[in-house]
């Protein structure tokens, strides 16, 4: 729940398709990532799990990195000249990102 001006605002929940979707995932890796504790969700019953978009959103910048933050020192790779990321490299790293914990996840 947000507060916003005094009053309680709940905030709409998605579901594991679309988070799936929105990420570039199988729902069923979704769903070895929340038994794994490894993204933030609801569970609803035993079957149901929904998301918070803003707390999905939130994951997914605390696993990119950009130009102002620093790489863990095994994942440093030092530019050459000083040339900034672009949006296009930001994606990409984001996609090997997401590909490597889908590996880790599944084990392969």
């Amino acid at each position: 729940m947000k507060i916003k001006q005094g009053v309680y605002k709940m905030e709409k929940l998605i579901t594991a398709e679309q988070v799936a979707e929105m990420i570039g995932v199988t729902v069923e890796v979704l769903h070895q990532w929340t038994y794994r504790g490894a993204i933030p969700h609801i569970k609803i019953s035993k079957r149901m799990i929904r998301f918070r978009e803003s707390e999905v959103m939130e994951w997914l910048d605390s696993k990119a990195f950009g130009p102002e933050e620093k790489k863990p020192q095994s994942q440093a790779k030092k530019r050459k000249g000083g040339k900034s990321y672009s949006r296009e490299r930001g994606k990409r790293y984001i996609d090997e990102m997401v590909e490597r914990t889908k590996k880790e996840v599944l084990g392969s």
